[in-house]
């Protein structure tokens, strides 16, 4: 199966333009001169294809189009001492949402050259996120990770539960290069519970992070 197939006949000033620009196209590798015949008997053409698979040059996550997010509970008695050196003892209810099998991802692609991957998320509820990444042509991947799952104060998740329509656009020295619209699949995969336990933090302006290290200890309820 071929991306994309051309036919022009030597000499020609529109074959001429069509090998320039397929010269000057991550294709350019597979540019062939074949002899074709036609009824009229042989002829010279010049055959332009790209004969890579579709997916050789794909823009995408480095682990597919297909996530599954969980949320986490569980139950934590503290213990730990106020301002005051009191002993005190606290219940924290704890949730967190889990994205499986990564909440960091590359953008990947083979046989690209680019400098940049822009990358647009639109969700299921119309919201749209968007991320910059400088990709290395040497590893065939963007140069760091990027969050689609993590939510803070300071960062926002590219992806949402449901389909989100992701579009990624490869640039090189400011030229867009490639471009690929793919719809990703967050699947809900229930939830899970993790066992009751208790822990003692020290000072009892650490509860905040007792959620995380309870999540953490028990592999994250596996």
């Amino acid at each position: 199966m071929f991306e994309n197939v051309r036919f022009c006949p030597i000499p020609s000033s529109k074959c001429k333009k069509l090998l320039k620009d397929y010269r000057s196209s991550p294709a350019r590798n597979s540019i062939k001169l074949m002899k074709y015949t036609s009824k009229g008997g042989p002829m010279k053409a010049l055959i332009l294809m790209t004969m890579l698979m579709t997916s050789s040059f794909a823009l995408e996550f480095r682990s597919g189009d297909t996530f599954t997010y969980q949320q986490l509970r569980g139950s934590v008695r503290v213990q730990c001492q106020d301002q005051n050196r009191r002993t005190q003892f606290h219940t924290v209810q704890c949730y967190q949402n889990i994205l499986s099998p990564t909440e960091m991802d590359y953008v990947v692609s083979e046989q690209l050259d680019a400098d940049e991957i822009k990358v647009t998320s639109t969700w299921e509820s119309g919201k749209v996120v968007k991320k910059d990444v400088k990709y290395d042509t040497k590893k065939n991947r963007s140069k760091k990770r990027l969050n689609l799952w993590i939510r803070t104060l300071f960062q926002r998740p590219l992806l949402a539960p449901g389909t989100n329509e992701v579009t990624f656009v490869a640039y090189k020295d400011g030229l867009e290069v490639q471009s690929r619209t793919q719809s990703v699949e967050v699947r809900n995969g229930g939830g899970k519970y993790c066992p009751y336990y208790s822990m003692y933090i020290g000072s009892c302006t650490q509860l905040s992070f007792v959620c995380s290290e309870y999540f953490q200890r028990f592999n994250y309820c596996q």
